[in-house]
């Protein structure tokens, strides 16, 4: 069960949601992503870090999907893709997430197993997708949505293996010189591909389609922007129901979107959710029945102003261990300032 209705820093999903949690704030830029999605084979996402890709992909689109006969599957390679192809990764996720949801796969028949290429051929997605038909539990024809999520990452890993899978897809979505007299176009279009990318890295993205003449990939994008200030008071307001003081509302909400705008004006959806998460620890969490805007204005003017700084020093207080929070920061942050990742069992090892 939920407590405070802001998660903070994380993504909010399918699981938050069933859980009571609510996802405000996006729903016309989930309404433009999925039409993106339901007219094309491939569609591009990207905005700036922190805006709030992921749960716009998993707590907004996915359940949109879901109620019109599409099967998101999500991705994002991990480290242990250093020994496994990209495309046998996504062939695999595709295969358990369809049999973990209770629904089945069947041949085509219009590609023979003999016949499927190897998984650094080109061809090797284009004919799993020929030969598979994915149905629910009562027959209907599934179209899986395969979404890459923070795609950047793979720009720093194996370059030969990267380019190996833009050619994979560039085939689903320009398939003509694979496509037989007998086969009809919808045979072999039973799937969605949804590539997102960090902003800053679009150039990279840009650099090897260029490269590889994909000219095909440009197209279908879909930029997600800074929430304006109705979409944050949504944010705010929504979850904030039993909370805030009658009447001041507005008052709070506007004290909040600028508190979080600073000095580039904009709105970041995770340090909006943060500042609320802070806020709602510092009143109800304290034994408050509401939030008021004089309790706004002394957290905000007060030593827990400087929110990130305090929400920090907290995470870090609980590790109690100097050595834990050093290789925090020398692992989970480049020395470009980019987020890292590492596997699980190391993190756990560690810390």
């Amino acid at each position: 069960m939920k407590t405070n209705p802001w998660i903070g820093l994380a993504s909010y999903d399918e699981e938050k949601i069933a859980e009571g949690y609510a996802f405000c704030g996006r729903s016309t830029a989930t309404q433009e992503l999925y039409s993106h999605v339901d007219n094309n084979l491939l569609v591009t996402m990207y905005g700036k870090s922190g805006i709030g890709k992921s749960s716009l992909l998993k707590a907004g689109l996915f359940p949109k999907l879901r109620g019109n006969g599409y099967f998101p599957v999500y991705i994002r390679f991990g480290k242990e893709t250093d020994t496994t192809s990209y495309s046998k990764i996504i062939t695999s996720t595709i295969c358990n997430e369809i049999e973990k949801a209770g629904y089945a796969t069947e041949s085509t028949g219009h590609v023979k197993p003999s016949a499927q290429s190897s998984e650094t051929d080109d061809s090797y997605l284009w004919n799993f997708f020929a030969a598979t038909r994915f149905v629910d539990s009562i027959g209907n024809t599934l179209f899986p949505v395969v979404v890459i999520d923070q795609i950047e990452e793979l720009f720093f890993r194996d370059k030969e293996q990267l380019e190996t899978l833009f050619r994979q897809i560039y085939l689903l979505i320009d398939d003509s010189s694979l496509l037989p007299n007998t086969m009809s176009e919808e045979i072999i279009t039973n799937y969605r591909f949804l590539l997102s990318i960090r902003e800053d890295d679009f150039f990279r993205l840009e650099d090897i389609i260029e490269r590889l003449r994909l000219i095909e990939m440009k197209h279908n994008r879909y930029r997600l922007t800074e929430l304006s200030d109705s979409e944050a008071k949504e944010i705010i307001g929504i979850p904030a129901t039993d909370y805030i003081t009658r009447g001041e509302e507005e008052a709070i909400a506007m004290r909040i979107i600028e508190a979080v705008k600073g000095e580039n004006r904009q709105i970041s959806s995770a340090i909006l959710s943060l500042l609320c998460s802070r806020i709602y620890q510092s009143t109800i969490g304290r034994g408050e029945k509401h939030i008021t805007l004089s309790a706004v204005d002394a957290f905000l003017k007060g030593a827990e102003g400087n929110f990130l700084a305090s929400f920090y020093a907290d995470i870090i207080a609980k590790l109690n261990n100097r050595r834990k929070w050093e290789y925090i920061e020398e692992n989970l942050v480049t020395q470009e300032g980019r987020r890292d990742s590492v596997l699980k069992s190391q993190f756990d090892a560690n810390v």
